[in-house]
């Protein structure tokens, strides 16, 4: 769903999914982890499985907390956004993910 430098993708995710397995990395410290964790699910993000992608639309409309009827009825175009190459109708609206260290 995103492609890019790496810096640019895990610094400043332009995708739900990828702030949202940005914010998922473990970390070794217990409250440090604590806090990705609460931030991650205050992220929105559904669990995988949760339902069915669209055929035609995004495949991660179904968890995605910014999916709009445009999400379910086109599939996003890989397109550049910043550094990166993302695939989401809203990049530019997607919110700061948990930072990594």
């Amino acid at each position: 769903m995103e492609s890019g430098p790496v810096e640019s993708v895990t610094r400043r995710p332009r995708h739900p999914y990828t702030v949202a397995l940005t914010a998922a990395a473990p970390v070794p410290r217990p409250a440090e982890q604590a806090a990705r964790r609460a931030a991650r699910e205050a992220l929105g993000v559904g669990a995988a499985g949760a339902a069915q992608p669209s055929p035609t639309g995004c495949p991660f409309v179904p968890r995605c907390p910014l999916a709009t009827d445009v999400c379910r009825a086109e599939r996003p175009p890989l397109r550049l956004v910043g550094e990166s190459r993302t695939a989401c109708h809203h990049a530019e609206q997607v919110p700061a993910g948990v930072e990594p260290r």
